[in-house]
């Protein structure tokens, strides 16, 4: 099913998280980096990777090309964790 709107994109960019985790910096008031599942970190980097891949399968049938990037820097904060 396509969707068509003046506000649907066409396509969206996604960095694949290689190093995900918690952002000291920002956790103390981001509800978003909360560990509830208590998973390790290794845990909580696979999750990550498997969520943004399901929802760049889910745009496609939409019409929304998903372009995915992969992230194996350490020098971005919010995704980093290691």
């Amino acid at each position: 099913m396509t969707i068509s709107s003046a506000q649907t994109p066409s396509a969206v960019v996604n960095i694949r998280p290689h190093n995900f985790g918690v952002n000291q910096e920002t956790a103390a008031d981001n509800a978003f980096q909360i560990n509830s599942g208590n998973m390790d970190q290794i845990q909580l980097v696979r999750s990550a990777y498997e969520e943004l891949t399901v929802a760049a399968q889910r745009f496609e049938p939409a019409g929304v090309r998903a372009h995915i990037f992969e992230d194996e820097g350490l020098e971005t904060p919010d995704e980093n964790g290691v």
